[in-house]
C-alpha cells in the first residue's frame, strides 16, 4: 500500500560525489547543485507525485509534504503517512487507523526521499538537454541515463532552478511506458527539526491498531 510512498523515497544519501557525466556543462551544474544540497542540515518541501501510465490507462496524482534530516524522513500524503528515524519504518494508514512497523532497510538503488536530490551522483551518465522555464522560473534540463541497463527505467530528467540550483522536478521514464513525476515546491532548507519529528507518536491517534513486522 505504500509503493508510491516508498518509490518517492528517490531523495538524499550524502555519500561521496561520483560522477559519470558525458558533457562538461551538466557536470558543472550537478557539481554545484551537489555542493548546495550538502550544505543543508535538513529540508522541507511540498511534493506533487504524478504517475502517468497510458498503456495501463492509469493517471494518479498525490500531493503531500516531506521532511528530511540526514537518513530520517517523513512523508505525509494526507491519507497515508510514512516516516523513519533511520532504523525503524512506520507506515500509517489514516482511514484504517492502522500503523505498520518494520525495520528500515533501504534499497540503495531505489529513488527515495533521501536520494532524490542526489540520485545523479552515482551510476549515471548526464547530458545537458536545454534551458527552459517552469512556472516562469528559468531552468536547466538535464537527462540522466543509468549505466546499468538492467534498471527498470531508461532515464531521469532533472529540471533545475538556474538561480537557486535546486531541483524543481524529477521525471522518471520507465521502460514500460510509465512516467513518474516528482514536482517540488516551497522548498525550505535548514528547517528546525527534532529527531522526534521522525518517530510515530501513538498518543496522537487514539485506538490505533499496531501491526509490528519487526
Amino acid at each position: 500500500m505504500y509503493k508510491s510512498l516508498t518509490f518517492l523515497t528517490l531523495f538524499l544519501l550524502l555519500g561521496s560525489t561520483v560522477f559519470a557525466q558525458n558533457d562538461a556543462k551538466s557536470k558543472d551544474i550537478l557539481a554545484k547543485m551537489s555542493k548546495n544540497y550538502r550544505s543543508y542540515t535538513s529540508m522541507a518541501a511540498d511534493i506533487t507525485f504524478t504517475i502517468d501510465n497510458p498503456k495501463a490507462k492509469v493517471k494518479d496524482i498525490q500531493q503531500g509534504k516531506v521532511l528530511i534530516k540526514g537518513d530520517k524522513f517523513k512523508i505525509d500524503f494526507g491519507d497515508q503517512l510514512l516516516l523513519t528515524d533511520g532504523a525503524t519504518l512506520w507506515g500509517f494508514q489514516k482511514d484504517l487507523n492502522e500503523v505498520t512497523i518494520s525495520l528500515y532497510e533501504p534499497d540503495p538503488d531505489e529513488l527515495s526521499p533521501t536520494t532524490v536530490f542526489t540520485i545523479y551522483e552515482k551510476g549515471f551518465e548526464s547530458y545537458y538537454l536545454n534551458a527552459g522555464k517552469l512556472d516562469g522560473v528559468a531552468t536547466h534540463n538535464i537527462d540522466l541515463v543509468p549505466t546499468d541497463k538492467k534498471k527498470p527505467f531508461f532515464k531521469i530528467r532533472l529540471v533545475i532552478d538556474q538561480t537557486k540550483l535546486q531541483i524543481r522536478e524529477a521525471i522518471v521514464f520507465d521502460k514500460n511506458g510509465a512516467k513518474y513525476t516528482y514536482a517540488i515546491k516551497n522548498f525550505v532548507p535548514n528547517r528546525a527539526l527534532t529527531d522526534g519529528d521522525f518517530v510515530f507518536n501513538k498518543a496522537k491517534y487514539p485506538g490505533v491498531e499496531v501491526v509490528d513486522m519487526r
